[in-house]
């Protein structure tokens, strides 16, 4: 049976796969330049390096953690055409700089899709490339909905209730595909391509399934105060772990796998 562990890191590297083949649809000029925004440990942005030995890639990242990891990926595979840059995605100052953007799962840390687009369109040349990933909507989860409903009932004891108005659902967080596409025409973008696809992942136990969830779990225990953190995430443990105890073995399995909805998103900015 997987760990925890490796179930987050399997789930990585389903993503990491899908930012493999997203490289691909980059068609820029050999030296051209290459804007990778959420770049986190660099594997892609070095692999985009690779593709355009000539080019300039600069790679942003919040994560000066992310970025060290991007430093010894570079210099692990010898290449040098890569500039990291620390900086938040929504504060990015570029004009008319890249010949392309890719950014791949990173949309749905962001709240403001809207403000992260125009930074987006504002770095570009005039017929520059946008190559986007991301999650359409909330997954398809059984664990995930009687989590959700779990943390409602917390949010009803008084000593988490004045918590709960300050968690923001998230569902500006996710990237329906006919939402994103009304939005980059607004923006000014053209030429916008959309392909779906459904990554499945099955989880052995509550334990993995919160490691798989640890992000966004992180986003919600922040309102509290260090006091009530570890326990409120003990008890939402505890609330799903009884859930599912009271069913079958096989209803379990079932409720524990997870269908993620990703897109893949081109566009190009107008002329």
């Amino acid at each position: 049976m997987p760990s925890s562990e490796q179930i987050y890191r399997d789930n990585s590297e389903m993503q990491y796969q899908i930012g493999l083949e997203t490289i691909e649809k980059l068609k820029v000029e050999s030296a051209g330049k290459i804007l990778d925004v959420g770049c986190g440990d660099g594997r892609l942005a070095t692999r985009i390096a690779e593709k355009y030995p000539r080019g300039k890639v600069t790679a942003v990242d919040l994560s000066k953690n992310m970025l060290d990891l991007l430093k010894k990926t570079a210099a692990d595979r010898k290449v040098a055409n890569i500039t990291p840059v620390q900086m938040d995605a929504m504060n990015m100052t570029f004009t008319s700089e890249f010949d392309a953007v890719y950014s791949n799962f990173l949309l749905n840390f962001l709240k403001d899709h809207k403000g992260f687009y125009q930074k987006v369109h504002d770095a570009l040349k005039p017929g520059g490339l946008l190559i986007v990933t991301g999650f359409q909507h909330m997954p398809e989860c059984t664990a995930f909905q009687m989590d959700g409903e779990g943390m409602v009932e917390l949010f009803q004891q008084p000593r988490f209730r004045e918590y709960a108005m300050r968690v923001n659902a998230g569902s500006e967080n996710w990237t329906p595909v006919l939402k994103t596409r009304k939005m980059l025409e607004k923006i000014g973008f053209a030429d916008i391509t959309a392909e779906t696809r459904d990554i499945v992942q099955q989880f052995p136990s509550v334990d993995a399934y919160f490691a798989f969830m640890q992000l966004g779990k992180l986003q919600i225990l922040n309102v509290f105060p260090e006091e009530l953190k570890i326990a409120f995430y003990t008890e939402e443990k505890r609330v799903l772990a009884q859930k599912l105890s009271a069913m079958p073995a096989d209803q379990q399995k079932a409720a524990l796998t997870m269908t993620l909805p990703a897109m893949i998103l081109g566009a190009r900015k107008s002329n």
